[in-house]
């Protein structure tokens, strides 16, 4: 008798309702990392703009001067709203954006000449957007290095170690 009247009622056994949890256990355990990557790639995508104009902009200082400048003071260039200078109030190149991101104006990497880039904190180490310059070793190229994930997701092609060629 107490076996039809639960039936007429229609609930869950606990069998079920564990099933339903490990499944939603599962799909969450899925879903967070790509979020995270996610999230990750959009706050490197947001300064990549910042970026191609501060390129830009070390271009147009090499055609006039001869040479780039590492000093963001010396380009004719409008940060946006919440950028700050490393340094404070001096000028050393390295400019941090609202969202954390810190750009380096002019890095000079030995033999591969002059680039501008983006370094995104991952943990204890950085996921960098690198643009390099037309007078570098690898002209107009644009590299991610650092999270193999999210170098992947932005289209990247593996170069060497954790370097990715971007299209």
């Amino acid at each position: 008798m107490k076996n039809a009247t639960m039936r007429r009622l229609g609930g869950f056994t606990l069998i079920e309702l564990l099933v339903v949890v490990l499944i939603i256990g599962i799909l969450a355990g899925v879903a967070i990392p790509q979020y995270e990557v996610a999230v990750k790639k959009s706050r490197l995508s947001a300064n990549i703009s910042i970026v191609r104009t501060l390129a830009d902009a070390e271009e147009a200082y090499y055609m006039a001067n001869g040479a780039y400048t590492g000093l963001v003071t010396q380009l004719d260039v409008d940060m946006p709203t919440g950028c700050e200078l490393e340094g404070g109030a001096g000028d050393n190149g390295f400019v941090r954006t609202s969202n954390g991101v810190v750009l380096d104006l002019l890095g000079i990497a030995g033999d591969t000449g002059a680039y501008v880039q983006a370094q995104l904190p991952d943990g204890d180490a950085y996921i960098v957007y690198r643009q390099y310059l037309q007078n570098s070793s690898y002209p107009s190229e644009r590299h991610c290095i650092g999270n193999a994930k999210v170098c992947k997701s932005m289209g990247g092609t593996l170069l060497r170690g954790s370097t990715y060629q971007l299209p």
